[in-house]
């Protein structure tokens, strides 16, 4: 069960009170500071309050602690590219390819990113591997079964 600041930052942020939320995920990792969950919806709030680079501070830290948040990923990446920094993006973008090298989404989004710094070469390589990760997807899902 996630504690009580956490839930309360959750609660206040979903309702659009991002001031509030933010006051409360910061009560929560003055209590526990190594809660990754708590790091990541922080920085999410805090780029819903347009503080980038304070939102990519607890983003970063929220991947260090838990290197398996998909969601944290994809915030700092948001992140960077609202902020301008596609290099960093990148970067963050082929870790989390290393995390969840099955995700078709990461290798997507790279080749998007990529192809918005002129790196047309790399962009086409993600660009097949979204595809290829695509099919593999699709041949992992199970057909409904229907009753006749």
């Amino acid at each position: 069960v996630p504690p009580v600041n956490f839930r309360c930052g959750f609660l206040r942020d979903k309702d659009g009170e991002y001031i509030p939320a933010a006051v409360c995920f910061r009560s929560e990792l003055g209590l526990n500071p190594s809660y990754s969950d708590a790091n990541m919806f922080l920085g999410q709030t805090l780029r819903n309050l347009g503080q980038e680079q304070q939102a990519i501070v607890h983003l970063r830290k929220a991947i260090a602690l838990d290197k398996r948040s998909e969601l944290a990923y994809r915030a700092l990446v948001a992140a960077l590219g609202e902020k301008g920094d596609l290099n960093g993006a990148v970067e963050i973008l082929r870790m989390a390819e290393k995390e969840f090298p099955t995700d078709p989404s990461f290798p997507g989004q790279l080749a998007s990113v990529l192809t918005r710094l002129n790196r047309e070469e790399e962009a086409l390589k993600e660009q097949e591997k979204f595809r290829v990760l695509k099919q593999l997807a699709r041949g992992r899902e199970k057909p409904v079964e229907t009753k006749r």
